[in-house]
């Protein structure tokens, strides 16, 4: 044959070569060259439950997408190129469905109607969804689907989120597709003290078990193991943060006496500081307002004097509505304000809290 001519036919020939097969051929020559649909992931940790998805995006490119490139009534890689894959670090429900710890292949099964099922499968390691089989569905769920604004490119995303709760979304071609992942946040936290972190941890060391059982009495769960752990953390040693969590664990089981008297022994060791940083623990962290506001009144009764334990009652009462005692804990912060700083600091906390003075 005509040299030239062998020439063109081989130049032909790979032109024509499906992206995909160029793309594997790219892969086993270990010759990396971009690639038309570029991989990508994103990861969320909801709670503790650490949630990631890898995947390729693929681009319209002016085609039709939905009912043309993605077939209505056909499984679809949710991506391009290898299998799209989702995992979950622990157990956690979709859309009311549990579904264990792990990796799966996401695939979706696309419908006329804007009608979307996700599948989860138990076979994560294929390529795309071209080996797929029903027989390895570990769960099925129907998806919400809504009208957006063109994208381009495949994305997928979390929002929004709190600590036991997420949307995922895949954006693409104006079609939003949505799926809801629930975590069971307080019991894999437990869990997780239970079954691992706790028990890496030395004996000698106080603080461990005192936030697990600060976690525990602030979510009003599991509070006998609790006091085991907050027993240990005494044994090795007595400090105001340990012997506080017991008298409020006690107080949550009912037994008054016991909580006062480790409740006096914690104030034995109280300074103004750790009774705040105890207070805003329970605010910020575990967003429990009225057992804050314990706190923050006994900081109050301890250092009737000074400024912060008012300014503090005051942001709860506002985030309860309550404005009345918005204005006189203001106050109260106002008169004990001696130095220029603390004055400066109550008016910016008036001004934040729209309180005259």
């Amino acid at each position: 044959m005509n040299k030239s001519i062998f020439n063109t036919l081989s130049f032909l020939i790979f032109c024509t070569v499906p992206l995909e097969i160029s793309a594997q051929l790219s892969h086993r020559s270990g010759v990396e060259r971009p690639n038309v649909s570029q991989g990508a992931s994103v990861s969320q940790q909801v709670g503790i439950t650490d949630i990631g998805i890898e995947y390729h995006g693929p681009r319209t490119n002016g085609r039709v997408i939905w009912g043309g490139l993605v077939p209505f009534g056909q499984v679809w890689r949710a991506g391009a190129n290898q299998n799209t894959t989702i995992s979950f670090s622990t157990s956690v429900t979709i859309e009311g469905e549990h579904l264990d710890a792990g990796t799966y292949g996401l695939h979706m099964l696309p419908e006329e109607d804007d009608n979307f099922t996700v599948i989860f499968s138990s076979n994560h390691t294929s390529w795309g969804s071209f080996y797929y089989e029903e027989s390895e569905d570990a769960l099925r769920v129907k998806a919400a689907v809504s009208p957006v604004d063109h994208r381009e490119a495949l994305m997928y995303y979390f929002e929004p989120l709190n600590q036991s709760q997420t949307l995922v979304h895949l954006d693409w071609a104006g079609k939003k597709i949505t799926f809801n992942v629930d975590v069971p946040m307080i019991e894999s936290t437990i869990a997780n003290f239970r079954n691992k972190n706790l028990r890496h941890l030395p004996r000698f060391e106080w603080y461990g078990r005192w936030e697990a059982a600060m976690f525990c009495m602030a979510h009003e769960t599991n509070l006998d193991e609790a006091l085991e752990w907050i027993n240990v953390s005494i044994q090795q040693e007595e400090k105001f943060e340990n012997l506080m969590v017991k008298s409020d664990i006690l107080k949550l089981l009912g037994r008054e006496k016991e909580s006062k008297d480790f409740l006096n022994k914690a104030l034995e060791k109280a300074t103004s500081y750790k009774l705040g940083v105890y207070g805003a623990e329970l605010l910020g962290i575990f967003d429990k307002p009225l057992k804050a506001l314990e706190v923050f009144r006994l900081h109050a009764e301890q250092y009737p004097n000074e400024v912060p334990p008012y300014t503090r009652m005051a942001r709860v009462y506002f985030r309860l509505g309550e404005t009345t005692m918005v204005e006189q804990s203001m106050e109260k912060a106002m008169q004990n304000a001696d130095s220029e700083q603390e004055k400066r600091s109550v008016q910016f906390w008036a001004r934040v809290l729209d309180i005259e003075l």
